[in-house]
């Protein structure tokens, strides 16, 4: 069973601190187009790989922090957001 990825009481740092900042060029995840252009293999990617721009680090991997089950269970919390 995953543990809890998402607790509104302790946010975990490593994803808000850019998923929350309002200066970020990060994506909304509670809009439902943003949501829309996400497929939850592109998802699984970002988490599992992290992102690349121009070979400079958008997003650092989690493979190592989060297994499969664990990755599955935040791209699902992160649907639930869509307003």
């Amino acid at each position: 069973m995953p543990r809890t990825i998402v607790n509104p009481g302790r946010s975990p740092d490593a994803c808000f601190q850019c998923h929350l900042d309002t200066h970020s060029r990060v994506k909304d995840m509670t809009d439902a187009k943003s949501q829309a252009e996400l497929s939850d293999e592109k998802a699984n990617a970002a988490v599992t790989d992290g992102i690349k721009d121009a070979g400079k680090e958008k997003m650092k991997p989690f493979a190592s922090n989060l297994s499969d089950d664990e990755i599955k269970a935040l791209i699902t919390k992160v649907r639930s957001f869509k307003k």
